[in-house]
């Protein structure tokens, strides 16, 4: 895939980098006694952009009592179309049992994505400006083993340029109670 703009590439890079930053933060958390967990999820599904648009996510997600912070990375749309990308950083509160958990939570992202004219085309993909944007999250998982989570992880992003949603089918892996 070409890309015609480096300034935008090098956004991207910044939030992949602030990504990693919150995560090594949420281990360095995750130690002390009291916490409850962290956790990294991984999803596929479907979205809201293009025409049967799909869905990945991965999120780290950090728990301390009835709070849980996370960090996600979204894309979402079509493969040889319009896709966006969601990066952002979410508080969620908690409510769960010992063998599930679900959570409702809101925080502040950043979306790019570009649009592609097909697989064969002769045009180049045109990129789309970075947009601050609202993300918001639910997931409901099934905690069966202590390192291991099966569920649904819906997720938003209201923003002035594109708002989208989708849900991902999500594998929990950590330290998850």
């Amino acid at each position: 895939m070409i890309r015609s703009n480096s300034a935008r590439d090098f956004r991207e890079y910044i939030c992949i980098i602030v990504f990693l930053w919150f995560i090594s933060g949420c281990m360095i958390f995750a130690q002390p006694a009291g916490t409850s967990g962290f956790w990294i999820e991984l999803g596929i599904g479907g979205g809201s952009v293009g025409e049967g648009g799909g869905s990945i996510s991965l999120n780290a997600c950090c728990q301390k009592n009835r709070n849980l912070f996370s960090g996600r990375i979204i894309g979402c749309g079509e493969l040889f179309g319009r896709t966006l990308n969601d990066y952002g950083i979410l508080y969620n509160r908690v409510f769960h049992s010992s063998a599930l958990l679900m959570t409702f939570g809101g925080g502040l992202g950043v979306v790019t994505g570009h649009i592609s004219h097909g697989l064969f085309s002769s045009k180049d993909p045109e990129d789309i400006a970075p947009v601050i944007g609202l993300p918001l999250e639910a997931r409901l998982f099934i905690r069966p083993l202590s390192f291991l989570g099966l569920g649904l992880f819906g997720f938003a992003n209201i923003n002035a340029q594109e708002s989208f949603y989708g849900a991902t089918l999500s594998l929990s892996m950590g330290k998850l109670r």
